[in-house]
């Protein structure tokens, strides 16, 4: 006895010490993915911060983000709002446009058009409420208008009749009984020989029914005065329906049947009551809003990502732009030093002489000489300037000018024509590597335009072939 309670003791110790294992591993796992979100956090703010930097030289660098920030939020909002109002635009729509008035009619489309296809819910007293897809046609032409068909297709017709059943020996569903060929325009007629079992637009009365009984379909086939008819032997099997299933078809039938006897008027009266049940319907209205809503909150989304990638493509253009400028920069310090102007002369010669200029070079230099007459050193306002732009080229020659600028060098003058003339070649292979970039993504539109151009040229030929 004692020696089972040790053992049950024993047991709940375990099952204690798997639970307490668990909640530390599940709190382990919580504190290393906040962890993980939060340095991933960081490290996207100190890289957008870093880019705008460069971008905004001189300013605030706290300011520009939040600023960052806030337009995103405000076009998140915008985008989002939109979205918003757009999906209760269309939920409004859908509202008030009602298919079915309060009479329980609906207006068909006018002389030759395509029918209506109406989602309703329908209500019942005996059953629960229900979907049911409406198709209604557009209004019939008088006896006077209709234009006779072609030729009859007894072949197609017989694959045609059967409809959703396997075939015309085992018929439990309703029948597809088509007013007309449609590529010849036949009009077709069909006798029922047992109207209980089969009325003439093909709905199948089977709910009685205790054994497969075959029946005769007759198609007549009419155009101009030419007419044809041919018999067709269905087999008609008991239903496997439920009670609802069965009422659904009924209903289906009577609507199929008053459209025939309304098929001349404006609207086609919906019945009220079937087999002692009251039934109403109600629109059923699109859930195509939902979307938008789903839709303008991940444009937000995508459009706040977007936005962040913009000031990394503004912060890649802006150092291409300054390499662009530096071989011109450096031959130029070149020259006018070697005329015998000092180095913080020649930079603010440099400056005057692209004033207008909004490249951004000049931008940097325009805080340079706005360093040194607020007394700055000369030394430290040239290392800033190459710092600050974060390209190897400019640290490596302000480095250079201050290093002259504290110790002072003789041969200046060449070390900066040897600069330029390397800040030439390399201007040159950087157009270079641009242009074989340009080149690569011309590949797809060229691949593109040659499928279209083999598609022109063989297409035609295969069809040739094959009529020939």
């Amino acid at each position: 006895m004692k020696n089972d309670i040790m053992k049950e003791k024993k047991m709940k110790d375990k099952i204690a010490e798997d639970k307490s294992l668990k909640e530390d591993k599940f709190l382990k796992n919580e504190i290393i993915n906040n962890i993980f979100f939060h340095n991933r956090q960081n490290r996207r703010k100190k890289f957008l911060e870093n880019y705008l930097q460069r971008l905004y030289p001189g300013q605030n660098v706290h300011e520009l983000y939040m600023q960052h920030q806030k337009r995103k939020q405000k076009t998140s909002m915008l985008v989002m709002a939109a979205g918003f109002l757009i999906g209760c635009m269309l939920f409004y729509m859908d509202f008030t446009n009602r298919e079915i008035d309060e009479d329980g009619q609906i207006r068909r489309n006018g002389y030759g058009s395509s029918e209506k296809h109406i989602d309703t819910f329908v209500e019942s007293s005996d059953y629960e409420k229900f979907e049911l897809e409406l198709s209604v046609p557009s209004r019939k032409y008088t006896e006077e208008e209709i234009q006779k068909g072609f030729l009859k297709a007894k072949t197609w017709l017989e694959e045609e009749l059967k409809g959703n059943n396997s075939s015309l020996q085992h018929v439990q569903d309703e029948l597809s009984f088509p007013a007309q060929y449609a590529p010849m325009q036949i009009d077709i007629v069909y006798i029922s020989s047992d109207y209980k079992l089969i009325d003439g637009q093909g709905q199948v009365y089977n709910e009685d029914l205790k054994k497969p009984q075959t029946i005769v379909i007759t198609a007549k086939f009419s155009y101009e005065e030419w007419e044809e008819t041919k018999d067709y032997e269905v087999t008609v099997y008991p239903p496997e329906l439920s009670a609802q299933e069965q009422f659904i078809k009924k209903l289906k039938a009577q609507i199929l049947k008053m459209d025939y006897e309304q098929k001349d008027k404006d609207f086609i009266k919906l019945p009220e009551k079937l087999d002692g049940t009251t039934i109403s319907y109600k629109n059923k209205i699109n859930s195509r809003f939902l979307y938008i809503f789903f839709l303008g909150i991940g444009c937000a989304l995508l459009l706040s990502f977007g936005m962040d990638d913009d000031v990394k493509k503004k912060y890649e253009k802006r150092q291409q732009q300054l390499l662009f400028d530096y071989p011109e920069f450096v031959s130029q310090l070149a020259l006018l030093i070697g005329a015998g102007m000092s180095l913080t002369g020649a930079v603010r010669r440099i400056y005057v002489d692209h004033k207008n200029s909004q490249a951004p070079l000049y931008e940097e230099i325009k805080i340079f000489i706005h360093n040194l007459d607020n007394g700055f050193l000369e030394e430290r306002a040239m290392e800033d300037l190459g710092n600050r732009t974060g390209l190897v080229q400019y640290r490596k020659l302000c480095s250079l000018l201050a290093v002259n600028m504290k110790k002072g060098s003789m041969n200046m003058k060449v070390v900066l024509e040897q600069e330029a003339e390397d800040a030439f070649e390399q201007h040159q292979a950087l157009i270079r590597k641009m242009g074989e970039e340009a080149g690569t993504k011309l590949l797809l539109p060229m691949v593109m335009m040659l499928v279209v151009v083999i598609g022109v040229i063989m297409i035609p030929a295969f069809l040739t072939y094959q009529i020939s």
